[in-house]
């Protein structure tokens, strides 16, 4: 239903965006997207008219609005959209003038040529040419006529079979003449076609009807050939159902090609009806007239047992089975039957062919044999081998059910466009745009052998349509079930759509049922059920690849660790402003045939390695780990609360009030799982559920080693324990440790680690593991797995380099692990006092420190956000809150500034940035101004004298003495080149002021 309303809307669109096409949205639908016929061809041969448009068009009385058709001459027709009874009972699907003054032929209007048919000469360049003789077609039906003409073949249409020539009635002699149209062309010596429907061959009355036509045009003496009857019906009843079935080129190379002249038609016919009337005579069993069907169709009709479907060959895109109904064969049987004029008394009689025609050894097929995606790709134009690169003809031995509807070009090679977007929708980081390559890849090539699906999560704008939009193109709509996961897992009927697709698009998600059993089943390869009403259900796989959108992380977290092996989840984070967004799809279809080129180029290998260590990758598990702390209380608990000390173990606890009885200390696992619970508004589990799902979340999920251990008094958990704000500060949650490893682009796993190793009794050596014992009061230089404290041990103190410090003082404990053994001596080893590094070198959990220890001095800070370098300041000065604010000139209100924007610090009371000391390495500074670009003199001159705190107005004093200087009595009267001179010597005044109080700030800053 919304699918109909969305394409009579884009229908009526077109329509008042285009005055010219006079049809409403369902006549449009019915001739353009139903019929295929060509849009321009429509919109000057074709108009929608209303019943008293039509009755004045016709001379009586029309009953219904409809489709006026009209060419070129005086001939018209009528197509009601409602057929009325005429006198006779019947329901006529096309109306005729009143034939008092007889009736013609009609000739489809050329949208760019009006002296199409007029020009005799140059129309001989629009016909077929047969043994050096131009040939004109002749069919029965308008739109016949437009869908052949449209295609470069001039075609007439007659009003029926039998008004090719004129009527009898009208002549009192009762002698019956060429229409005046075909008499014209027949005396200018073009030859004709008679292109009947396919079942006019095997009617007796139309092949009558045709040799009468053809012996008019033979007096003539121009030759006269038929292509009626030459296709079977399963192509397509006339030729314009054949076209739009199976293309124009078909039908020229399996159709017209083989005209015979009409003396050859029939004899070959006429032959065939008598033998038809022989055997009419002979009652016919359903099983031997099965029997003949299926000798004469069994490239066409085969019965899939494992379905229980009906499957036709070229039904609807070419080298393609496509399911039908058991209503619709029993249609095409009953035309067969009819073909082969055997009287049918009942329907019974057709149900029992049907039936005798699906057991039928060449019509059954047990199992459905079709070649893999992996080693085929069919298009339009032929079948893809994938490993030798050849294209080769469709055959329906390939049992093909899908064909991506497109031209392949082996040789496309331009697919910039599409490669410019992904390198901006992954910002540069090569571990996601092949991420989103190496998936296309997949769903190309049908890899569900990897049991990988991906989840794009992202606000809108931020490319996750543009990419669903790109896989769609890539393979086509038709090869896409586009459903919702609530409907694909509660639904029984649902999960069938999805039988054979190569693409399953679960969009614009915002919760995930309870039970996805369907969905991990559809991705993990297990067997579905397909059920259909009033239809036996089966068992199948589903042999592609599913992507699912959301605009936030939704509850996947919760679904254990089946769907975290599973799933790819990726963050889409890039936002392009509304009024810059465009359809990125329009530009990329010229280069699907070059980008499906390079993507069948990948190493099957590398796309496997690929998508299965996707999961591993920071990015991945950073949008997992924010999506199970989203909807999981004791992940957002554990994140925030507690530390992975593998040396240590944690009681349990069953007191969930334990912080209110204690003045708010909590020494258990379970209490400060409540205490946070009911500080944060999460609704908390009870103590039954809290152990094992905290014991499952850190083995399965996060991959930590603790174990629940019990003794005489209590139980505990080793490898936890509760963070001390005060001690743990500098140790980072583990959402913290991901988002730090997912900005530095690295493709490793991460996660929050503060392991201890004993010492063991072995010499000092440099390695990594295990650590070295040691001697009390040694000195030892030591290498960190990173530059924080893991843990206070002894005295630490930073070295010059990164992750290297001396730790002095030391008794036989653990040290940090792991850490790479340097030095040990006696003696106090040399060391550099620490260098301050700026800021900007901070990572965001040391800059969050360094705010919470300095929010009572430095009010105000240095950002750089997308649209804004300059100064935030402290929401609440003098409170413990940390949040800095920015005034941005197109918001409403305040922004909310995030760690991760700051760059470099400003003292309290400096207006320009302060200096600090150098870190080691260059340190980029920022301008604190930006000049915006192609600033006129004008411009530059204002904005300076706002920095100067000049007024541009008569009475200030500065200005004024400008005015004086100049002779100028207004701002209007400065030229160019005064305003430059102006502005140079004003730039050097501040530049020279900003030096000065630039090293007094840098004082203040250093003092704090």
């Amino acid at each position: 239903m919304i699918a109909s309303v969305q394409r009579n809307f884009k229908a009526d669109q077109l329509a008042s965006l285009n005055p010219g096409l006079n049809l409403n949205s369902k006549h449009y639908q019915e001739l353009v997207h139903r019929r295929g016929l060509n849009l321009h061809w429509v919109q000057i041969n074709c108009h929608s008219v209303d019943a008293q448009t039509a009755s004045e068009q016709l001379g009586y009385r029309a009953y219904s609005s409809g489709i006026l058709l009209k060419g070129v001459g005086s001939q018209e027709q009528f197509k009601p959209d409602t057929p009325w009874k005429s006198q006779d009972g019947k329901r006529p699907k096309y109306r005729s003038c009143r034939d008092d003054d007889g009736y013609d032929a009609m000739l489809p209007a050329h949208p760019d040529h009006p002296q199409f048919w007029d020009d005799l000469e140059e129309l001989k360049n629009h016909c077929y040419w047969i043994n050096d003789v131009p040939f004109l077609v002749i069919t029965e039906g308008f739109f016949k006529a437009i869908a052949l003409t449209s295609n470069g073949v001039a075609t007439i249409a007659i009003l029926g079979v039998e008004q090719g020539l004129t009527s009898g009635k009208c002549d009192p002699q009762g002698k019956r003449y060429l229409v005046e149209i075909l008499e014209r062309f027949a005396r200018a010596g073009f030859g004709l076609i008679i292109a009947f429907d396919a079942d006019c061959a095997r009617k007796r009355g139309v092949i009558e009807a045709q040799l009468k036509l053809a012996h008019q045009l033979c007096l003539f003496q121009v030759p006269v050939y038929s292509i009626t009857g030459l296709w079977h019906e399963a192509e397509g009843k006339g030729i314009d159902d054949y076209i739009q079935m199976n293309g124009y080129e078909q039908f020229r190379d399996e159709v017209l090609s083989k005209a015979e002249t009409i003396e050859a038609w029939k004899e070959k016919h006429l032959a065939v009806l008598e033998k038809q009337f022989h055997k009419s005579t002979h009652p016919h069993s359903p099983n031997e007239i099965a029997k003949e069907i299926a000798e004469d169709y069994f490239n066409q009709l085969a019965f899939n047992n494992e379905t229980g479907v009906w499957m036709r060959y070229e039904a609807e895109e070419k080298g393609v089975w496509s399911p039908e109904t058991d209503t619709y064969i029993e249609s095409i049987v009953s035309n067969i039957l009819d073909g082969k004029n055997i009287k049918v008394k009942t329907h019974n009689y057709i149900v029992n062919v049907v039936k005798s025609l699906k057991i039928c050894p060449g019509i059954i097929k047990r199992k459905w044999l079709e070649r893999s995606p992996s080693e085929v790709l069919p298009f339009h134009n032929g079948v893809l081998d994938i490993a030798t690169g050849r294209m080769l003809e469709h055959s329906p031995e390939n049992y093909l059910t899908w064909s991506i509807p497109r031209q392949h070009n082996p040789e496309a090679k331009d697919w910039n466009s599409i490669s410019e977007w992904l390198d901006f929708v992954s910002q540069g980081n090569k571990a996601v745009r092949n991420l989103l390559i190496c998936f296309a890849n997949a769903v190309l090539k049908g890899r569900s052998d990897l049991q990988k699906f991906m989840h794009l999560i992202g606000l809108g704008g931020s490319g996750k349509g543009t990419y669903s939009r790109l896989l769609i193109d890539l393979i086509g709509l038709i090869n896409t079930c586009s459903t919702s996961a609530e409907l694909f897992c509660t639904n029984r009927f649902e999960p069938i759509n999805a039988y054979r697709k190569r693409l399953l698009l679960f969009a614009d998600e915002q919760v995930l049922p309870k039970n996805i059993s369907n969905l991990m089943k559809a991705v993990g390869g297990d067997h579905l059920r397909g059920e259909q009403k009033n239809k036996p259900a089966f068992q199948f796989k589903f042999d592609g690849m599913a992507l699912m959108i959301s605009e936030h992380p939704i509850a996947q977290g919760t679904k254990g660790n089946g769907w975290k092996r599973r799933v790819i989840s990726l963050p889409m984070n890039v936002k392009v402003a509304d009024q810059k967004r465009r359809d990125l799809n329009k530009d990329f279809q010229p280069e699907l045939a070059a980008f499906t080129n390079y993507l069948l180029s990948l190493d099957d290998e590398f796309v496997t390695e690929t998508l299965r260590g996707a999961g591993s990758s920071a990015i991945s598990q950073l949008s997992f780990w924010q999506s199970r702390i989203r909807e999981d209380s004791i992940a957002a608990w554990l994140n925030d609360r507690v530390i992975y000390d593998p040396c240590t173990s944690t009681p349990v606890g069953r007191d969930k009030n334990e912080a209110d009885q204690n003045g708010g200390q909590v020494t258990t696992l379970f209490g400060s799982y409540s205490q946070y619970c009911q500080e944060s508004g999460n609704q908390s589990k009870a103590i039954k559920n809290f152990s094992p799902d905290l014991i499952e979340l850190c083995q399965s999920i996060l991959d930590w080693d603790v174990q629940r251990v019990r003794n005489e008094s209590h139980t505990r958990i080793t490898g936890l324990r509760l963070r001390n704000e005060v001690r743990d500060h500098s140790i980072l949650t583990h959402e913290q440790s991901l988002v730090e490893l997912a900005a530095s682009k690295k493709t490793s796993s991460c996660q929050q680690t503060c392991k201890l190793e004993p010492p063991i009794d072995k010499e000092p050596v440099s390695t990594v593991s295990p650590t070295p014992n040691w001697i009390a009061g040694q000195h030892l230089k030591i290498k960190w797995e990173n530059s924080r404290y893991q843990n206070q041990v002894g005295e630490f103190q930073k070295w010059e380099k990164p992750g290297v410090a001396i730790v002095s003082g030391l008794q036989p404990e653990p040290i940090p692990y792991p850490v790479e053994f340097l030095e040990a001596t006696d003696e106090p080893l040399t060391q550099k006092k620490p260098l301050k590094p700026a800021i900007a070198k901070l990572t965001d959990s040391e800059k969050d420190d360094w705010l919470y220890r300095n929010r009572n001095t430095k009010k105000a800070i240095w950002v750089e956000l997308d649209n804004y370098t300059g100064v935030a300041k402290l929401l609440n000065p003098g409170s413990k809150s940390d949040t800095y604010l920015v005034d941005l000139p197109d918001k409403w209100n305040p922004v909310r500034v995030e760690v991760r924007h700051i760059c470099v610090l400003q003292s309290q009371l400096g207006k320009f940035k302060p200096k600090p000391q150098p870190p080691e390495g260059e340190q980029v500074e920022l301008n604190l101004e930006t000049v915006p670009e192609n600033e006129t003199p004008a411009k530059r001159f204002k904005r300076l004298a706002k920095k100067q705190g000049i007024k541009l107005k008569p009475g200030d004093f500065s200005f004024d003495s400008l005015l004086e200087k100049y002779n100028h009595s207004n701002f209007k009267d400065f030229t160019d080149e005064e305003f430059t001179e102006i502005s140079d010597v004003w730039e050097q005044q501040i530049k020279n002021a900003e030096k000065f109080m630039e090293s007094q700030s840098l004082m203040n800053y250093l003092d704090h």
